[in-house]
Parts: C-alpha cells; structure tokens; sequence
C-alpha cells in the first residue's frame, strides 16, 4: 500500500504534496485502479514544512562517511524513511513496547497532523529541528543555528 499526502486542484484533480509523495505515486504502474480514501489535513503547510526539514537533514546526513557495513549478507544503506523516523524518535515522538526477547523497541509516533493543535504542531517542528540540526546539520553543512536552518527551509517550502 503507497500513501501519501495531495493538494486537491483547480480541476479537481489530486496533486502529490511533496516531492517524496511524487516519487512514491511515480513507482505506479499508468492506468493502476486504486481506491482513495480520504482525510483532511487542517495544515499542509505544516505537513509540508516538516518534510522538508527530513529533506535538508537526509540529503547531509547522506553525504557524511560512514563505513560500507553489510548485515546478514546484506548491505546496510541509508534511508529516508528510517532517518525520518530516528530523527521524530530522537524528537521524543515515539511509542515504546516490548519485544518477544524483552528488549524495548521504539516506533516513531505517526504524527496525525489533523489531531493536533498548531502550538503542538510547532512543538513537533521544534522538537524535530532541534535533533536535526544538533545530529546532522550543525556538523555536516554550513549552517550556523537552528534558526537559519528554519529560514532555509521556509524558502525551500516557497519554492515548491
């Protein structure tokens, strides 16, 4: 199952949010049936901006070395999905449970924009900047605060 986040159009027509929502729709086959089911969002904007904060922090995050590993016979790689969900767990938005051998997992909070109030969605924002910028960016871009991070990403939103 693919989902993702759109921006209905003038036409009616569905529009990917981002452009991680694009290239998930893109990986389907012309002429796929699929049923829709959907949810309102009261802040795309907020949707938006998050995504492209996980988008800055990724893209540096994939250009610092690290060592060719495999695991199990497999190579590891870095991914956006698993660096987004670190990053909201290091964030503090997680659920925790126990696993069958009694170690604790934790699983990154699906974060349900439609159930929050704007003062907890900018806490989400801040939360997740903050582990960011502490993890990623300060050390591996030139970006001197939080907050210019934050600016960058304003731009980054405006240009979409």
């Amino acid at each position: 199952m693919i989902e993702i986040v759109a921006i209905k159009g003038a036409r009616g027509e569905l529009i990917p949010a981002t452009p991680e929502d694009a290239e998930k729709l893109a990986t389907m086959p012309m002429g796929t049936s699929v049923k829709v089911s959907i949810t309102a969002f009261h802040n795309t904007r907020f949707h938006r901006k998050l995504m492209a904060l996980y988008r800055l922090g990724f893209e540096v995050f994939q250009e610092m070395p690290t060592e060719p590993q495999i695991h199990r016979g497999r190579e590891v790689a870095k991914s956006f999905d698993g660096f987004r969900r670190d990053t909201t767990i290091l964030a503090g938005h997680y659920n925790a449970y126990y696993r069958l051998n009694g170690e604790v997992r934790f699983e990154a909070k699906s974060l349900s924009y439609r159930r929050m109030n704007d003062q907890t969605k900018l806490q989400v924002y801040r939360d997740v900047l903050n582990q960011v910028w502490g993890r990623v960016l300060r050390q591996g871009a030139q970006y001197k605060s939080p907050e210019q991070v934050d600016e960058v990403v304003e731009r980054l939103i405006g240009m979409e």
